[in-house]
């Protein structure tokens, strides 16, 4: 500081030629001052900053005369080039005029800014070097700072393959979209150039869910969409998310404020015996630029003053003004304002002059006199002969009141209405037209049966249809000429328990099997080619006695073998003769195997390959199932126990599984690992009937509380979709052999055809669409539609009902 003040002050010209050169380094602080005035104009403002700028001192060596060896290395920032000469030559001229008017207008804030930039800036200088790093020797600094920012920038690079990254980016497509790929087998590439397959098997949201449920891990498990991956956070990654939304340090180890330790010993002597540079003593180029830009804005008056103004005191306002005020547009609490309901404008009875149809009767008025206050009307309509005899209104003070009340009592809450189209909620699906062939209209009734037919059913070939009512008879009619060709009485005389309740045909051959009371009978229908009547009836006529075994693998005590109708049962070719007669004089004409049973048998149903069928007897206890073979006529338990009251059972169309449908459940078992392979829960009680879809992957459940669920066994255990479109209990379910079709009838008198499509992809689900409700069967007792069953080459569809009739539908 001493050493500054000694340096002799420049002349005005030195003065000038620093100020032509940019090189005055007064601080945007120092200057700030100039406009606090507002009283000042652009000419007085223009006036204090030139005398600022011309009062400042520079140290000695600061003009480039002094000094030639150093002008090359410092570049532009001497003062001592042609131009600053030639700028000085000529402001010296006129400063010699002019120095009274600028001692006048001296500004003594202006000069106490200037002085203590002065002893700043000798400060910094005498301190060693403050404000090194600005001139031209600072490019060490630089290069230092700029390779920081390098690294730095490097250590940040989301795509490096530094082992500092604990996931690696395996997916090299770079910022694309990930829906370019959604539709795609792969979800990019890798960094070889290969395809990157996506994984098979992803799971939707019922799976997801259900995976959520079970999984305890899944609050902190995170999808990574570009590389098809789940990422389970751990526990320390978990505590820094926490402490990130605290406003706290990511890492618990690092103290955001340490304690500051002294590690430099300057005890042993100084850092640098160099000479001081010249660059110290010297107005740094950088600064000038930017004084000059501060200047410039200074005069234009864009730098405002910082200090804020007061306040000004708000005066009286309309409380309830809904005019432009800004600040009655929020409320206190920082939320959006949100205006008064306006009050109910006047109408035609509040006129002075109202028409005749408003003006009340003198009964009215005495009607009105006797209303309750808060049921009467504010004001009744009344005429006067002009404006003038209107008198004050009575109630206006009354009504103010109660306005006020409302608009400072009652909240007020913004209601966002969505306008939704009912239409929208429903699913998209095509029309039925586009869905054809499917049957819609009756085409031909079947009669001959005297009680309700209980169960029907059509061959193989398409062409037959075997139906049984429940007084035991059981006829085979001709599909397309609606013939009776064969019929049975299968219900003894004296046994009047003994009645038709299912049946079901052979796959590959020509026998029927029907279950009446507790037996099975096997019977030879003598229709299809002559070589399959021959090896049905060798399979009838023949046998070894019939050796029965249960799951444990003893001999007899489940039921037995015996060959031919018994006595009190006829068969013949002409249901008029002989059918009732009970002599069994046609008997002998038709190859027949009676197995007995020890429980009535509620369904039968053969195996894909024709030799094995199997039959429930739901009050048979531990024997409730029970499978046949009829090559060998033997019978075998393969269960020890059941769970539930059995109601039906069947075989997959195509693997050894054997479902077994429960009041509340249906078991998949699968008969060579002898083990239960799937639980299946409606989700409801009493399942009476079910279907398997001849692909072998969805089922078909119906139950007594009018619900059909369709269970797709590759998605979950609980049904895909609950259909509720009947009325009463549901009787049977079927599925088309070949065509995407399904039906159920019910108590209702209604049969239900539905379009069942099941796709090839796993990931899309059945479609299942609506197409016709079929009524053509009387109801009685709370008994409708008993039994249905497709046509196994035509969109047919057969139909059986308590009025003893079977119908068939066509498209």
């Amino acid at each position: 500081k001493d050493k500054a003040a000694e340096a002799p002050a420049r002349g005005r010209a030195g003065a000038a030629r620093a100020r032509g050169n940019a090189g005055v380094a007064v601080g945007a602080s120092d200057l700030g001052d100039v406009s606090e005035s507002d009283a000042e104009s652009d000419g007085e403002r223009n006036a204090a900053v030139d005398a600022a700028v011309e009062q400042l001192e520079f140290p000695e060596g600061s003009d480039s005369e002094g000094d030639d060896s150093d002008g090359d290395e410092e570049g532009s920032d001497g003062v001592g080039g042609a131009e600053a000469d030639e700028d000085a030559d000529d402001e010296s001229e006129g400063d010699e005029s002019d120095e009274d008017d600028e001692e006048d207008d001296e500004d003594p804030r202006v000069s106490e800014a200037i002085v203590d930039y002065v002893v700043e800036r000798q400060r910094r200088l005498a301190g060693g070097g403050e404000g090194e790093g600005e001139g031209d020797g600072d490019s060490s600094d630089g290069e230092g700072d700029a390779r920081s920012g390098d690294e730095s920038e490097r250590e940040s690079d989301p795509g490096t393959d530094s082992s500092e990254d604990e996931h690696i980016d395996r997916n090299r497509v770079g910022g694309v979209p990930m829906a370019w790929y959604r539709d795609e087998e792969h979800i990019g590439y890798d960094e070889h150039g290969e395809r990157i397959k996506r994984r098979e098997g992803n799971p939707d949201a019922m799976d997801a869910l259900v995976a959520r449920s079970a999984d305890p891990s899944a609050w902190r498990t995170l999808y990574d969409e570009k590389n098809d991956e789940h990422i389970v956070l751990s526990r320390e990654e978990i505590g820094m998310i926490q402490r990130i939304r605290k406003g706290a340090m990511p890492h618990a180890e690092v103290d955001p404020y340490p304690e500051w330790e002294d590690t430099f010993h300057y005890e042993g002597g100084p850092l640098s015996s160099a000479p001081e540079p010249k660059r110290r003593f010297i107005p740094s180029k950088w600064e000038a630029q930017k004084v000059v830009k501060l200047v410039r804005a200074l005069r234009h008056g864009w730098i405002k003053n910082e200090k804020k103004e007061a306040e000004k005191p708000r005066g009286p306002y309309l409380i309830w003004d809904e005019g432009g005020d800004e600040e009655t547009t929020r409320a206190a609490n920082g939320l959006a304002y949100i205006p008064a309901p306006k009050a109910k404008l006047p109408g035609h009875e509040e006129s002075y002059n109202p028409p005749d149809e408003y003006l009340p009767t003198e009964e009215e008025r005495a009607a009105l006199q006797l209303v309750d206050d808060d049921d009467r009307p504010d004001y009744v309509p009344q005429r006067f002969g002009s404006l003038r005899h209107v008198p004050a209104y009575g109630q206006f003070i009354h009504e103010r009141f109660e306005r006020c009340l409302d608009l400072y009592l009652c909240h007020r809450k913004r209601k966002s209405r969505i306008h939704m189209d009912p239409k929208d909620l429903l699913p998209k699906l095509p029309k039925p037209r586009e869905l054809r062939p499917f049957p819609c209209q009756s085409g031909m009734v079947y009669e001959g049966h005297a009680a309700p037919v209980s169960a029907l059913g059509a061959d193989s070939t398409g062409q037959w249809l075997a139906s049984c009512d429940r007084a035991g008879v059981v006829r085979v009619f001709e599909v397309s000429t609606a013939r009776c060709v064969h019929a049975w009485r299968l219900a003894t005389v004296d046994a009047f328990s003994d009645v038709c309740t299912c049946l079901a045909w052979n796959p590959r051959l020509p026998v029927l099997a029907v279950g009446v009371g507790a037996s099975v009978f096997l019977l030879a229908t003598e229709t299809g080619p002559a070589e399959a009547r021959a090896e049905a009836a060798e399979l009838l006529g023949a046998g070894d006695g019939g050796a029965d075994e249960d799951a444990g693998g003893e001999k007899g005590g489940l039921c037995s073998w015996e060959e031919g109708l018994p006595e009190g049962c006829s068969g013949a070719a002409d249901p008029s003769s002989g059918e009732g007669d009970g002599s069994g004089g046609g008997a002998d004409r038709y190859a027949a195997i009676r197995v007995r049973c020890k429980h009535a048998v509620s369904s039968v149903a053969w195996h894909f390959r024709g030799d094995y069928f199997v039959h429930t007897a739901p009050a048979g206890a531990s024997a409730s199932v029970l499978v046949h073979q009829l090559s060998r006529r033997s019978s075998q338990n393969p269960f020890r126990k059941n769970k539930g009251r059995v109601s039906a059972a069947c075989f997959h169309p195509s693997k050894p599984f054997l479902f077994v449908a429960t009041q509340h459940h249906v078991r998949c078992y699968n008969l060579l690992k002898q083990s239960l392979a799937k639980k299946l829960m409606p989700g409801s009680s009493g399942v009476s009937c079910m279907a398997v879809h001849p692909g072998g992957d969805n089922l078909v459940v119906g139950t007594v509380d009018s619900r059909v669920s369709w269970f797709d066994m590759d998605l979950s255990t609980k049904p895909y979709k609950a259909l509720r479109a009947h009325s009463g209990g549901v009787r049977s379910v079927a599925f088309h052999p070949r065509l995407p079709l399904l039906a159920s009838c019910a108590d209702d008198g209604a049969a239900h055809v539905l379009h069942g499509r099941v796709f090839d992809d796993l990931l899309q689900s059945a479609l299942i669409v609506p197409l016709r409700v079929l009524r053509g069967h009387a109801t009685n007792k709370g008994e409708g539609v008993l039994a249905c069953a497709f046509h196994p080459r035509q969109p047919w569809l057969f139909t059986a009902g308590v009025d003893n009739a079977v119908s068939l539908w066509v498209e």
